[in-house]
This record gives C-alpha cells, structure tokens and sequence, in this order.
C-alpha cells in the first residue's frame, strides 16, 4: 500500500512538471499566424534581337508568394512561403510599336534550381533558339530546357525530345556550343540591364497582362 502511494505521489508530481513544462515550452516556442504581405517578383532573362523581324524575344518568370512568419525553436525557423501563382513565359516586343506580346508560357510547375538568367539565345534557320538552366544533376551535370519559337507564327516547341538536357548533349553543342563568354558578346543578345532599362522603359506594368493584385 506504501509503495503504491509512493508510486501516485511521484506520477502527481511528473505529471505537475510536465505541465509546467509544457506552459513554459508554449512560451519559448510559439508558432506565429501567417504574414499578411504578398511578394510579387518579375525576373527577366537575357534578351535577343532578330535582325529579320526586328522583334525583341525574352523570358519573364513571374511568382507571386505570401510569406510564413517564422515559428520559434529558439531560434526562429523560416517557413517556406506560400506560392500563389510562379510561371515562366515567353515575351516578344515590338520597340517600333512598342507592342509587348506574350507569347507562350514555358512552365507553369517551377522548380527549384531554374534559373532564367543563365539563358542562351541563337538565331537559326528553325527560329529563335534559346534556353535557360534547370538545375544540376550530379550524374549529368548542368542542364538545360532548350526551345525553339517560330518567327512567323506563336509556335514555341522543343528542340529535342530530351527534357533538361545536359550541356554535353550533341543538340545543345548543336546550338551553343560556340556561344561566348560574356553572353552579350554573342550577336543578337542584349545584356538583363539593357533590356529592362533601355528597350523596355516604355511598356506599362498593365502591358505585361500578370497578376497584380492577389
């Protein structure tokens, strides 16, 4: 009977520190409810002039995201932010008659490691061939989404029936292999800045037709 009292007396007091425990625990790690702000974020590719159309062909990847506030683990853990809507199109523009065109949507499921700003652009008998990184594989290496966009009609398709295709492919050193470096050394391709400062300045944010408000 003793030791049975004994037993309940040091549950009672196991279960008094754990719930003290727990009230201090609720104190020093508190989950904070969701941030209120959304992030709308337009990266451009680098941009190439064809000299036959007299067209401007570019790369947007448009993401709008809600960021998390973080929860505390004694320091403060960031949560990834909640995506709303993350695409990457083509665009073509018309500095004659600054005429801004969307032309087609490249993905609309970006992943991690995509980055438009490694873009390649090269001008071929099949259209305006261009390119931008998907990432790297440990095995392959860098790879690469490489597309063609006819000159004459909206079709944009891929140059090969290899998705993310590594560097080394016989069909992107078809194409690039040749390219230089910097890329603006390269006829036809304008530098980031260039093209956002300088051939775009007239064009509206109503003119890109992106999601604004969410």
């Amino acid at each position: 009977m003793l030791y049975r009292r004994r037993r309940h007396a040091s549950l009672a007091r196991i279960l008094l520190v754990g719930a003290a425990a727990g009230g201090l625990l609720g104190l020093a790690y508190p989950v904070h409810a969701q941030g209120t702000n959304v992030n709308y974020r337009q990266d451009l590719s680098y941009g190439f002039h064809d000299a036959e159309t007299d067209l401007y062909y570019f790369m947007v990847e448009y993401r709008v995201s809600k960021p998390r506030r973080p929860v505390w683990f004694i320091m403060p853990i960031e949560l990834p932010s909640r995506v709303y809507f993350h695409k990457i199109f083509l665009y073509t523009y018309d500095a004659q008659h600054n005429r801004l065109e969307q032309r087609a949507v490249l993905s609309d499921n970006v992943g991690p490691g995509t980055n438009i700003k490694s873009s390649r652009f090269a001008s071929s008998e099949e259209g305006i061939v261009f390119s931008y990184s998907r990432g790297w594989s440990k095995e392959r290496g860098m790879l690469h989404d490489v597309l063609i966009a006819d000159r004459h009609s909206p079709e944009v398709r891929p140059a090969g029936t290899e998705q993310a295709m590594p560097e080394t492919s016989p069909l992107f050193q078809h194409y690039f292999g040749e390219y230089q470096s910097p890329f603006t050394a390269n006829p036809g391709v304008v530098g980031i800045t260039e093209l956002r400062t300088t051939v775009l300045a007239e064009v509206s944010k109503e003119d890109w037709g992106l999601p604004r408000e969410w």
